[in-house]
């Protein structure tokens, strides 16, 4: 009988509720049953008691366990759902900023832009002397077109190519804005 009253300590310490409504559940089940119930009568009344105790203490457990679970799942797509919201807000402060980067471009510049927005960010040669490869342009501390100058047929090239981040962020715009600037 030390042992139980210990088992009951523990419980009652540490899972009162369902301990509690698992020992009136089972002197419940008990009062109400039959004295011919074949469990009854091989498990004697303290026995046929705690087994339904048990029954009952393992459903509340199981009941509350499910609850907690729904609780973290709820608390996990809600915080989901905010880190999306925040991230499309944020995409939509950096595709403002490149707008008005945008607006403050001369339309040669632009132009050039364009072209490796059609041509998907490949190389575009030009003669050394083309205008806008000279103006170094940065949006977020980062040049946005890259030169390297290089022979080709002893004619001295140079070779174009836009920062790769600036150029999704453009094609970005592109695509589901239908623009690259407020004024286009």
């Amino acid at each position: 009988m030390a042992d139980f009253s210990a088992v009951i300590k523990v419980l009652l310490e540490n899972r009162l509720v369902p301990t509690v409504m698992g020992l009136v559940s089972g002197a419940m089940i008990y009062a109400f049953s039959s004295e011919d119930n074949w469990m009854l009568l091989k498990l004697g009344k303290l026995g046929y008691g705690l087994v339904w105790a048990g029954i009952v203490f393992l459903f509340i457990t199981f009941i509350q366990y499910c609850a907690k679970q729904c609780k973290k799942l709820l608390c996990y797509i809600k915080d989901k759902a905010e880190d999306i919201e925040n991230e499309e807000e944020k995409r939509k402060e950096l595709l403002e900023e490149l707008w008005y980067f945008m607006d403050e471009l001369n339309q040669d510049y632009i132009d050039f832009l364009k072209r490796f927005l059609d041509n998907e960010n490949n190389y575009i040669e030009e003669t050394i002397w083309f205008g806008p490869g000279y103006m170094r342009k940065f949006f977020k501390g980062r040049e946005i077109i890259l030169r390297r100058e290089v022979q080709i047929d002893e004619e001295p090239k140079v070779i174009y190519k836009m920062d790769e981040s600036f150029y999704l962020l453009l094609k970005e715009s592109k695509e589901k804005y239908n623009r690259i600037s407020h004024f286009e």
